[in-house]
């Protein structure tokens, strides 16, 4: 695929968040600070429990990855290159930045160039 062609127009990205959601990701985090089993791993621990009924689960974490990558909605109501919340939610206007064309153009090549490096 060329840039400027009539493929590349229609890929589209979106930068999502899903929210705080409560997974043992903190594990990692606590590992490369000293381990569950430190002070700090079992601080951490006790603070994820706690606040882990403020947390989206999983699944509910899941809904705002599948919506922005399957829903309708994201090329019918112009939410390309739009930050987007949890289920569903759109915030602002698409920056001067994302609707700039030699830069995607340019981080078309770089992307290009860069799978073509790893993937040979």
């Amino acid at each position: 695929m060329e840039t400027g062609s009539t493929s590349m127009q229609c890929i589209q990205v979106q930068d999502l968040t899903q929210g705080l959601v409560h997974t043992d990701a903190y594990r990692g985090f606590a590992g490369f600070l000293g381990g569950e089993d430190g002070l700090f791993g079992k601080i951490l621990h006790l603070i994820w429990n706690l606040g882990s009924p403020l947390c989206l689960t999983p699944e509910q974490g899941a809904v705002a990855v599948l919506y922005a990558a399957t829903s309708p909605e994201i090329e019918n109501e112009g939410y390309k290159g739009r930050y987007m919340l949890p289920f569903g939610h759109v915030t602002g206007k698409m920056s001067a930045l994302a609707s700039d064309n030699a830069l995607s153009e340019q981080l078309w090549k770089f992307s290009k160039a860069v799978l073509e490096q790893v993937l040979g």
